[in-house]
């Protein structure tokens, strides 16, 4: 019977530490989230980027061509240049 009893307080405690962090993190997420409503959208975009690979970054770029089509009058990509932007290594001439 004690041992039940221990048992349940431990679980119990287990269960109020949990809750306590997951509060402390939603706490600290809404502190972030409150800093960055005055941050200009360009400039998280420029922070987020800055960590992406060059090919996610290429398909951003065409995925923001995409959504601007209504823009551009004639775009010519060719598979040359599609070529050396997916390309893994450094683009060498032939």
């Amino acid at each position: 019977m004690l041992r039940q009893k221990n048992a349940l307080e431990e679980v119990e405690l287990e269960s109020k530490l949990r809750k306590e962090q997951a509060d402390a993190k939603a706490y600290a997420n809404e502190v972030v989230l409150k800093a960055l409503e005055s941050v200009d959208k360009e400039v998280l975009l420029a922070i987020l980027l800055s960590g992406m690979d060059s090919k996610t970054l290429i398909a951003k770029a065409f995925n923001s061509l995409a959504e601007n089509t209504d823009k551009i009058g004639n775009l010519n990509i060719s598979p040359d240049l599609l070529e050396i932007l997916t390309s893994s290594g450094v683009a060498t001439s032939k």
